[in-house]
């Protein structure tokens, strides 16, 4: 019954919040990058702070978190071309594991077994090449330096854990995309509030919910597909015990309010396709 009235209580907030919200930003929309309304690029300094690298953009009110680097990003004869490396995941473990899906030929962690041993395989070697441009930890943005320190404290578990750590937050040191995404999931996904505490939420179940709103937080279709596919198979993989053990270590072991989006998270996302105040506003 406590739960039930918790429940109703945070659906009333959320209505109210959007109401507020839809009224007061008509008049004074919420601040956000601007530099790209009015040319394609800007110029950026480079400054180290306590909370990793960032880059000041003349003329926007917060530095960007992070340095994106285009040698990284997108140069294909690089060695450490993170689109190769998305590609490689993308097709080899996400593409590959719903077509077999839709074949049902195989048994689910039979599928499960054989996007590890491809991503710890040929996925990591990929990443293997990419090592001398990886940020050191002192560098990172405070989001990836927590996920990167929790899962460091994970890898006497599985040696694996090492190689998944490495993947996933040179990943989301470098594209600013995926990481604003992953933060957004705390609006509905947090292990570490008061709340899930103290009713011992179900990961699992909220994991999910949070995944779903991120689809319906995307604009373009083709985002929206991508996120159907990435929560169909995260779920799928979370079906083996292993997985699902060592994700709910993490949940209990990170302390999530340390990659909630900050003012500069916020007003660099919503320059993108994406509903960045999707939970509090109409769009």
């Amino acid at each position: 019954m406590v739960v039930g009235i918790y429940i109703a209580n945070a659906n009333m907030i959320d209505k109210l919040q959007k109401l507020f919200y839809n009224w007061w930003w008509q008049k004074h929309p919420p601040e956000q990058v601007k530099y790209y309304k009015t040319q394609q690029f800007a110029k950026g300094k480079i400054i180290l702070t306590n909370e990793g690298i960032k880059m000041q953009i003349k003329g926007e009110k917060y530095p960007f978190p992070g340095f994106p680097r285009g040698h990284i990003l997108t140069n294909p004869y690089s060695f450490t071309n993170l689109a190769v490396l998305k590609h490689k995941i993308k097709n080899r473990i996400f593409n590959y594991a719903w077509e077999e899906l839709e074949k049902g030929k195989m048994y689910q962690l039979e599928i499960v077994a054989e996007c590890k041993r491809r991503l710890f395989g040929e996925i990591y070697d990929i990443m293997e090449k990419s090592k001398y441009d990886v940020f050191p930890y002192e560098k990172l943005c405070p989001m990836v330096k927590e996920l990167w320190q929790t899962m460091t404290k994970m890898e006497e578990l599985n040696s694996n854990i090492r190689k998944l750590k490495e993947i996933l937050c040179f990943i989301l040191q470098e594209d600013d995309g995926y990481r604003f995404r992953v933060q957004w999931l705390l609006n509905y996904f947090n292990p570490s509030s008061f709340w899930s505490k103290l009713f011992k939420r179900n990961n699992l179940k909220y994991f999910k919910l949070a995944l779903t709103h991120l689809e319906q937080a995307e604009v373009l279709e083709d985002m929206k597909e991508r996120i159907k596919l990435l929560r169909t198979i995260l779920l799928l993989l979370l079906e083996d015990e292993n997985i699902k053990t060592y994700f709910n270590i993490l949940c209990y072991q990170m302390n999530w309010n340390k990659l909630k989006m900050s003012k500069a998270d916020k007003y660099f996302s919503r320059g993108k396709w994406f509903k960045t105040d999707y939970k509090i506003y109409n769009y």
